[in-house]
């Protein structure tokens, strides 16, 4: 959309969900753009769980038939957000079923896109809002597919009490594959508070499992890593497999690797020294070509 400022921020408002799997909303910032329309249509037209989309540049409105099962009002706001890809702002008026009710008000940042996802020996496309393929989506009961570890930890591990432009970016990935990403953050709870350092940790909790999270750049992050997780389970990092999997960096400047360690015995956030588990990394294309 380049016949908009970068430095607009675009309203995205709840108008009316009279019936669940519809619904009205209003959309404020975009009238210079005569193509906002069709543009928008098509990249949600490319979504999992959206059957109807009508798009009115007369009223500055978005029409959404959508399967319940796969979306609610806050998830498709982010969606949409994604989609039009410029600063937007969620404004929920009150009464309106299904928002966030002024709990997701402002997303201030430009949204990046992922373009690559690669975890164990696979590396999948996620460009142009495509979802992941199906037996990735949906792993062995007895797998782990690092490629939706790394999803669930991108989407989990952010620096601040509300999910940044980069944790939102993999919660709409791994929704856009069919991955339970509201379940993650039901399931995994935050506990203590992030700590910045050579690379973003966060610790989260699930039952009595206490998990570390870390997001940063590659170098830093396979310094701590002493395994790395593949279908079958974890297995060491060796030398050349690490020096690999450093090259990637040189080859661009928008990459995010992570990891995750479980504090075993461990009641309280404490950041480990070594021993990680390297689960992936992403490649990321940023509005405008900001980092």
């Amino acid at each position: 959309m380049s016949h908009l400022p970068m430095n607009m921020s675009i309203a995205i408002q709840p108008v009316a969900q009279r019936t669940p799997g519809r619904l009205h909303l209003a959309i404020r910032g975009l009238e210079a753009d005569p193509a906002w329309d069709t543009r928008l249509e098509s990249r949600l037209g490319e979504l999992p769980g959206l059957h109807a989309i009508c798009a009115s540049i007369a009223s500055g409105s978005l029409l959404l038939r959508y399967d319940p099962r796969c979306w609610n009002t806050e998830s498709l706001v982010e969606a949409i957000g994604r989609a039009i890809g410029r600063p937007w702002r969620f404004e929920a008026p009150a009464g309106v079923p299904g928002t966030a009710s002024g709990r997701l008000v402002i997303v201030a940042e430009a949204a990046p896109v992922i373009r690559q996802i690669c975890g164990g020996d696979t590396c999948v496309d996620l460009s142009r809002s495509r979802p992941m393929p199906s037996r990735h989506a949906t792993p062995h009961p007895f797998e782990v597919d690092p490629l939706c570890c790394t999803l669930r930890i991108g989407a989990l591990c952010y620096p601040d009490a509300r999910p940044d432009a980069i944790a939102l970016a993999f919660a709409a990935a791994a929704r856009r594959s069919g991955l339970p990403v509201d379940a993650w953050l039901q399931q995994y709870q935050p506990i203590g508070a992030p700590v910045s350092g050579p690379f973003l940790t966060c610790f989260r909790r699930r039952g009595s499992q206490v998990l570390a999270l870390a997001r940063g750049r590659m170098a830093p992050v396979l310094d701590r890593c002493a395994f790395i997780q593949d279908r079958q389970g974890c297995h060491p990092l060796d030398d050349t497999l690490r020096h690999r999997l450093e090259g990637e960096e040189c080859r661009t400047s928008h990459l995010v690797a992570f990891a995750y360690r479980p504090l075993l015995f461990q009641q309280s956030p404490q950041t480990p020294v070594g021993d990680w588990i390297f689960a992936g990394f992403a490649t990321l294309d940023w509005p405008g070509g900001q980092n």
